[in-house]
């Protein structure tokens, strides 16, 4: 898709504590099919059957201010522990990038995330909308990844 070009991709960034440690929450993340219980704008992932682990292209149906698109994403880059990052294919209707970058905080404390979420869409959204996605994201897989207390860094 080439560089971001400022005029046309709408982004927003937003970041959370999460008390688990970071190579933990990569493994969640990296389950790709959770992604839509996440993601405000992914109403559906799926991800090739017996692939989970070592899928690097994922079918994914965007759901972006009432327009809805089913797109294909590949992984651009995968640092375990630390970063993943996707977008969607050459030829998607709707066009969307992100990444999430997890960083432990000293004395295991927790492990900070970070997510950017961009996208380009025939139609201008308010900066409002892409912050409360990203926002609303971190939220739900902080509350996710918290669920089990024995898995939790105290």
């Amino acid at each position: 898709m080439g560089a971001l070009d400022k005029d046309t991709w709408n982004s927003a960034t937003a970041k959370i504590v999460v008390k688990r440690y970071a190579d933990d929450c990569y493994v969640l993340w990296r389950d790709l099919e959770d992604l839509e219980d996440y993601i405000p704008w992914f109403a559906r992932v799926i991800v090739p059957i017996g692939q989970e682990n070592r899928v690097k292209t994922f079918t994914c149906t965007l759901s972006i201010a009432g327009v809805e698109s089913a797109c294909t994403m590949q992984l651009t880059q995968e640092k375990p522990g630390k970063r993943i990052a996707w977008e969607t294919v050459e030829g998607s209707p709707l066009h969307h990038r992100g990444v999430v970058e997890f960083h432990q905080l000293r004395h295991g404390t927790g492990t900070e995330v970070a997510l950017t979420l961009q996208h380009q869409v025939p139609f201008q959204l308010g900066e409002a909308e892409g912050e409360n996605a990203a926002n609303i994201a971190l939220a739900r897989f902080k509350e996710f990844a918290e669920t089990d207390p024995d898995e939790l860094i105290r």
